[in-house]
């Protein structure tokens, strides 16, 4: 089930750091960095926090969520897409990038990943987005930047 977050509670701010600092020291391993901003977020980054959260529950466990920024016109920034270790490979990630999806149909997305994290890439670039540039970070870790347009309707 996929439900609002409402990450500005202490608990749900903490289930949130439980599934995003293990996800994320992954990520880092994929990237062979540590220099991954959101894994050193505390509980207060997330309470402070000003993206929206779309929590996926099995049971009642938090297995995943994906946050993002709704700006004006029609433009949604993902900022966050994270899975529980545990429930990798279940569709989770899908899951929630297609409801993000749904709930904004008209819109056009923007999302960033490391280069070296192909399971992110293939999601993205299996659900329409096109990757429109390469911005090196630092020595040897470069992030692509993805874009994803409305599908408009032939007349």
């Amino acid at each position: 089930m996929i439900t609002l977050l409402a990450h500005n509670k202490r608990q749900i701010a903490r289930q949130i750091l439980n599934v995003q600092i293990p996800s994320y020291q992954k990520e880092a391993e994929l990237l062979q960095t540590d220099r991954i901003p959101r894994l050193y977020d505390s509980i207060n980054d997330i309470l402070s926090c000003n993206e929206i959260f779309l929590g996926y529950f099995q049971k009642e466990e938090l297995a995943g969520f994906i946050s993002f920024k709704k700006w004006e016109g029609n433009l949604v920034d993902i900022h966050r897409l994270v899975v529980a270790q545990a429930h990798f490979r279940k569709g989770i990630a899908k899951s929630l990038l297609s409801s993000l999806l749904n709930r904004f149909p008209n819109s056009t997305f923007t999302v960033s990943t490391g280069e070296d994290n192909t399971p992110a890439r293939n999601l993205y670039e299996n659900t329409g987005f096109i990757q429109t540039r390469s911005t090196q970070v630092e020595p040897n870790l470069w992030i692509n930047h993805y874009k994803r347009t409305p599908k408009r309707e032939l007349p």
